[in-house]
């Protein structure tokens, strides 16, 4: 196992990565929860592919909260980072990442743009890096005060995900949404960016454990989430990339070629259901489009984008 970074002692030590996508309200939100904490850096990936249009009216929103807010403004500085298109989520982590290491070796914390945290939050998670090397703290849905385990289950053979791993050959995953890293995991290749959007958390998890990684859970540090603010579920985007990445996992996640083929004969299986169920939910042949596509590019070793446009 690996030594953990010594914890940092205030706030200041900390930079904040965020990826924003269309969403200037949530992304306002965030990056104020950001600041209040006393976070100096934030990099800011812009992955909304719209010309800057969202990017306008999210500095518009800040500045209308610096003159709403009486008495200094707090110190720091955004660094926005622009593609010119739509990375995805790991390598747009992968890109803020990059930016964070040339900032210094510091930890970062990793959040959505559709979460904040809770005025006491960052201060209750630093000190836990003295003895892990990713630290989660818990969501908790604004409006319901309820919020998922730190930690699921992703079973490797069908793809299923458990609250507990009952004895199952599973990879633990941790809750994506908010992360504090330690400056040692700092690197571009923390997520794999084969994974364009959704489960990229399962192959961080799988890495995580690989390299010996200790992750632990703050339960007293709270972390509010909208959820789901910039990928509608139900969409085509949604569907596809979702069964895009569980036929990689199948694959990734295997122990031979053996294992491989069974992982897919098993998705196969567990992924036509899923799309079954959701098509009669929502009352559309939409979860077996994106399955259809999926599948049809993964066996062709391909990936389709299918961001919405602006």
């Amino acid at each position: 196992m690996t030594a953990p970074d010594s914890a940092p002692q205030t706030p200041g030590d900390v930079i904040g990565l965020v990826l924003h996508f269309r969403t200037p309200q949530h992304t306002a939100t965030c990056l104020q929860s950001l600041r209040a904490a006393g976070i100096p850096d934030v990099v800011v990936v812009d992955n909304s592919a719209d010309g800057g249009a969202s990017w306008q009216q999210l500095e518009a929103l800040q500045a209308a909260c610096r003159r709403a807010t009486p008495g200094p403004a707090p110190a720091g500085v955004i660094h926005r980072l622009d593609p010119g298109r739509n990375l995805g989520f790991a390598a747009g982590v992968a890109l803020g990442l990059s930016r964070a290491r040339e900032l210094g070796p510091r930890p970062v914390l990793l959040i959505n743009s559709d979460a904040w945290l809770a005025a006491d939050a960052l201060p209750t998670l630093l000190p836990q890096l003295a003895q892990a090397d990713v630290v989660v703290p818990a969501l908790r849905d604004p409006q319901t005060l309820a919020g998922p385990p730190p930690f699921h289950h992703y079973h490797r053979a069908t793809g299923l995900l458990f609250a507990q791993a009952h004895g199952l050959d599973c990879v633990q995953v941790p809750c994506g949404c908010c992360l504090l890293l330690s400056p040692a995991l700092v690197q571009p290749d923390l997520f794999d960016t084969d994974f364009f959007f959704y489960l990229e958390d399962v192959m961080l998890g799988e890495h995580l454990a690989r390299q010996g990684r200790r992750v632990v859970a703050c339960a007293q540090a709270v972390v509010w989430h909208a959820g789901a603010a910039s990928a509608r579920r139900g969409s085509l985007f949604y569907e596809y990339h979702m069964n895009r990445s569980h036929w990689r996992l199948a694959r990734r996640l295997a122990r031979g070629p053996g294992q491989a083929w069974l992982f897919g004969a098993l998705r196969l299986f567990t992924l036509s259901a899923r799309a079954g169920v959701r098509s009669l939910r929502s009352r559309s042949w939409t979860p077996w489009h994106g399955l259809l596509l999926a599948t049809l590019d993964a066996l062709r070793g391909e990936t389709r984008d299918l961001t919405p446009k602006p």
